[in-house]
């Protein structure tokens, strides 16, 4: 047997006795864990509420915060003016693009009116015919 087939063949025969398994993922990244060992319980879960919560806003800040000064990041004018300018223009869009959907809504919801009406008109002649077809039948069945 080649002497790297050998080393496969010693690889394989050690790894099926290895006490660890291998894992990239879950609680411990990148290492292993003995499996004989009982599974830690990880010290944050969804069952369990974290005693302390978040800072609110009226808390004072923290000591190595505390001499720092917020200031806001500097605007450049010409910058703000086009980028408002493009503001103003995409507003302008929207805006038009908006009439244009209402006014179709409301020419869509007249023509279905006016077909809800054409169509009692419609309605109403074909009730006239059908009385008009009944009283020409019953006239021949008369005179027969």
């Amino acid at each position: 047997m080649a002497p790297g087939g050998c080393l496969l063949l010693a690889l394989l025969l050690l790894a099926g006795t290895a006490q660890g398994q291998h894992w990239s993922h879950g609680w411990y990244p990148g290492g292993k864990r003995d499996l004989s060992a009982p599974q830690a319980i990880p010290a944050w879960s969804p069952w369990l509420v974290p005693s302390r919560g978040r800072k609110s806003r009226y808390d004072p800040p923290a000591k190595s915060k505390a001499s720092r000064l917020k200031v806001p990041p500097p605007v450049d004018p010409a910058e703000l003016y086009v980028v408002t300018e493009r503001y103003r223009q995409h507003r302008l869009v929207l805006s038009a693009l908006r009439s244009i959907f209402r006014s179709e809504v409301v020419q869509r919801k007249r023509e279905a009116q006016r077909d809800a009406e054409d169509s009692a008109a419609l309605s109403e002649e074909h009730r006239l015919l059908m009385a008009w077809n009944d009283a020409e039948n019953a006239r021949q069945r008369a005179r027969r």
